[in-house]
């Protein structure tokens, strides 16, 4: 315990190279308000590697306009979007070119994705709407769209996690926390039977697709 302790504090010390990847179901008019004041509280953690805006549609002119302004870059995937979105963000975690991955989405799905990132990278999860206590868990952190001015990267991740169970429930219940992954010095694998499963189930596979295919059945 106290190991794991240390070197996610050691983490959390050194400066971090950050990828943001937002997917379209979160950009309401109230994310893209907060995403500034998000991007500045990240910068004091390190330098912005990537930031992405993965949608299928085209987005108005003025959310092109706000998100450039802020440095986002537009990925228009017309088909398949939540598989290009997982695809582009697992790469992205074999690539080692961040260690802190914000992935704005609400996507229940993506839980065995978050599991395998934690073995080696940070993961927060950026959401607008309420998401399962599993979903809570598969992160280190959940930043919630409008409370942003209260997300802290000083604070640990199970007082955050704690925080948004008792927020999200809103009833004055207290949620039993389940026991969360800590982070070890093991390298990313490939992905999890689960994450194989949805990669499969999203239909014909493209090359992209086989190659991640032909590494899980290799290994």
């Amino acid at each position: 315990m106290v190991e794991n302790f240390l070197l996610d504090l050691f983490r959390r010390s050194r400066k971090s190279r950050i990828a943001i990847m937002l997917s379209s179901e979160i950009l309401d008019n109230i994310t893209i308000q907060h995403l500034p004041e998000l991007r500045e509280k990240l910068k004091e953690a390190g330098e912005i590697k990537f930031a992405y805006v993965f949608h299928d549609t085209a987005l108005s002119d003025k959310q092109f306009q706000q998100l450039t302004e802020i440095g986002f870059q537009s990925k228009q995937i017309p088909n398949n979007l939540d598989l290009h979105y997982l695809l582009d963000v697992y790469d992205l975690a074999l690539s080692k070119q961040a260690d802190l991955f914000i992935l704005g989405t609400t996507r229940e799905d993506l839980i065995p994705l978050f599991i395998e990132m934690r073995k080696n990278y940070r993961v927060y999860a950026l959401i607008n709407q309420e998401v399962s206590k599993a979903f809570v868990e598969s992160v280190d952190t959940i930043i919630n769209h409008d409370k942003i001015e209260e997300f802290s990267l000083l604070s640990t991740h199970i007082t955050e996690v704690e925080n948004y169970l008792n927020y999200q429930n809103g009833n004055g219940e207290i949620h039993e926390l389940g026991d969360i992954q800590h982070m070890d010095d093991t390298n990313i694998g490939i992905t999890s039977d689960d994450l194989d499963e949805i990669i499969i189930d999203n239909g014909k596979m493209d090359d992209k697709e086989e190659k991640i295919r032909e590494n899980v059945e290799v290994n």
